[in-house]
């Protein structure tokens, strides 16, 4: 937020660009120096500590620097920082994976795609961040600046806040780079949702329904039957024992579909037992779509 004002203010007076820069005041950022043995001493481990603006000299050609306005902290961030995560991110690092805020400065090929200092943006995807596996893993969001590629840069509707901003890009990414980049959704194909009132499942809910599929979703709760109903879900399966249960679900997809199968399913829970039982609710040639694990998180050790 003040590193936001600071530029604007500053802008408007004659400096130079790296006047502008070196005059930012100095933030404060949150460090990961060890790993948790669980999520709750991951974060008691945390320490806030002063952050200067980055060096312009450890830039590279393509970077941008983000005065950070708001971060999201999920589910991701906290197993991170355990060690437990699909990789582990380089110690010491800042979490944060999807953040939002100004363009404090930006690198040639950063301005070759449209990029400009002072406008806003959110950063998310896999390039970006401690989920990243290069250099820009030590810079999350949890700081009052960071460092990603250009490439991970979306623009938003500039009635959004910055909250609204870094809030929607983790779950709307996630869900656009399965369904539409990975698993080639069409109109008129069924697709299964487990975790569907997750903030990966939600997303994929309601893409899924603006582009035209039929939705068959899983919940444990009976009680999130009726929001889920509320959003256009056009069959739910509550999950329960005896029946159906995480062993049994598939007859019900079956069941819905005529006994053919769903075109997809879009998995973010995980497991031996919902994966196996994914396979039984795919038709032939489906496509069985691995979001996330939020049933098994310890595999960073495979």
């Amino acid at each position: 937020g003040d590193s936001c004002s600071s530029l604007t203010t500053s802008m408007n007076m004659t400096k130079t660009r790296q006047e502008i820069y070196d005059s930012l005041p100095t933030g404060t950022q949150v460090v990961v120096q060890k790993y948790g043995e669980n999520q709750r001493v991951a974060i008691s481990n945390l320490q806030i500590l002063p952050q200067k603006p980055p060096p312009i000299s450890e830039l590279e050609d393509g970077d941008v620097v983000v005065g950070v306005g708001s971060s999201q902290v999920v589910w991701t961030d906290t197993v991170m920082m355990t060690g437990q995560y699909q990789h582990k991110p380089r110690l010491p690092f800042t979490p944060g994976t999807t953040y939002s805020g100004v363009v404090l400065w930006t690198t040639p090929k950063a301005e070759k795609s449209g990029i400009r200092v002072g406008e806003k943006i959110a950063i998310a995807g896999a390039d970006a961040g401690p989920r990243s596996k290069g250099r820009h893993q030590k810079w999350g969001g949890c700081a009052s600046y960071a460092v990603a590629p250009y490439t991970a840069a979306r623009r938003y509707p500039h009635t959004w806040s910055d909250g609204e901003a870094a809030s929607f890009v983790y779950g709307y990414d996630t869900a656009y780079h399965c369904l539409v980049e990975r698993g080639k959704i069409q109109k008129g194909e069924t697709i299964l949702i487990h975790g569907a009132t997750g903030g990966v499942g939600i997303p994929a809910v309601l893409m899924c329904l603006s582009l035209g599929l039929t939705v068959i979703a899983t919940t444990r709760s009976a009680s999130k039957e009726k929001f889920l109903k509320n959003l256009g879900v056009h069959h739910v399966i509550v999950l329960s024992s005896p029946s159906p249960s995480i062993s049994s679900f598939s007859k019900e997809v079956k069941k819905i579909t005529g006994g053919k199968g769903c075109d997809l399913v879009y998995d973010g829970v995980g497991g031996d037992a919902i994966t196996v039982e994914s396979l039984r609710a795919l038709k032939f040639k489906g496509r069985l779509l691995i979001v996330g694990w939020a049933a098994t998180p310890n595999v960073a050790e495979g």
